[in-house]
């Protein structure tokens, strides 16, 4: 993407870490163009074993847009502290005074059997958090997990979910004990790859 321009050729480059909100495909009035699945994606760290994603389900990156209208859920979205850059979702206060993160997807997504949940998080006052995919309000059987996570740091978190492949899903939601604090962010369910 560093080596795209505006259509007009104004502009220049794009930065290294600059956001963009769209992508707009400028085709000749008489044709038809019929586009899907679009993904951009950063090229691989030189250590990375494992295979792109089969299917993309959802993303969250909370970079862009509004809580409660683009991010529909219970959370707050704050600021990274620095030297990270850009924002993520914080937990706020749920029921029995547990820490949540519920993140809505906007409409029910098709899981596959063998869908996985990745996600950056940083938790602090807490060892473990609990994490399931929700239909309708209810948690979907064979998707809840305890993670045990490091403290007070950034770090990777993630699972598999054992599905039979018919289920579909409009919620994922993260939830911390009481006294505790969730920062989640990069939030990418999908379906492994081969």
């Amino acid at each position: 993407m560093t080596q795209m321009r505006r259509p007009d050729g104004s502009g220049g480059l794009l930065a290294a870490d600059e956001r963009i909100d769209d992508i707009q495909f400028y085709i000749d009035p008489r044709a038809e163009l019929l586009i899907d699945d679009i993904v951009l994606y950063d090229t691989a760290a030189k250590d990375e074993k494992r295979p792109f994603p089969k299917r993309i389900i959802f993303t969250a990156w909370f970079d862009t847009g509004k809580q409660g209208k683009e991010w529909p859920g219970e959370f707050e979205i704050v600021t990274h502290e620095k030297p990270r850059t850009w924002k993520a979702a914080k937990s706020v206060k749920g029921p029995d005074d547990e820490q949540i993160i519920r993140i809505g997807m906007r409409g029910a997504r098709k899981l596959d059997a063998n869908t996985q949940l990745t996600f950056q998080y940083k938790l602090t006052g807490a060892g473990a958090i609990n994490v399931e995919l929700r239909a309708g309000g209810k948690p979907i059987l064979g998707t809840q997990s305890l993670l045990l996570l490091n403290r007070d740091m950034w770090g990777r978190g993630g699972g598999a979910f054992k599905l039979t492949g018919k289920e579909n899903a409009d919620e994922i939601v993260f939830r911390a004990p009481k006294g505790s604090e969730l920062l989640v962010d990069d939030v990418l369910l999908f379906t492994r790859g081969e």
